[in-house]
């Protein structure tokens, strides 16, 4: 077995592994019926349960609550959405919005 072939052989499994970031638009794609599971009055463990690790945390900061940012793709944009929660820890609100920080000249 040549060096180039072992090297292919050991690292095939890192490549697959490790090929890129997680994002919302692979297999594990997050759905309309993902979020409409969200309703107020549902925990944390109960959010991260049902759509996975956000992709940003905004701690709680004097009057305004945490909040976790969910990204996926939309039938035509991308989309965020928002998970906000009370002092008590459950979801108070939730909101569905354009991706301000996706476009063509903006990144991923």
């Amino acid at each position: 077995m040549s060096a180039l072939t072992r090297w292919l052989v050991a690292t095939l499994p890192l490549v697959l592994v490790c090929g890129g970031p997680a994002t919302s638009e692979g297999a594990g794609a997050l759905r309309a019926a993902d979020f409409a599971q969200v309703v107020p009055g549902k925990g944390r463990d109960e959010v991260r349960a049902i759509l996975g690790a956000p992709v940003r945390i905004f701690p709680a900061r004097g009057a305004q609550p945490e909040s976790w940012e969910y990204r996926y793709r939309g039938d035509f944009d991308r989309r965020s959405f928002y998970v906000e929660f009370g002092a008590n820890g459950t979801v108070a609100k939730t909101e569905d919005a354009v991706d301000s920080n996706a476009g063509p000249y903006r990144g991923p």
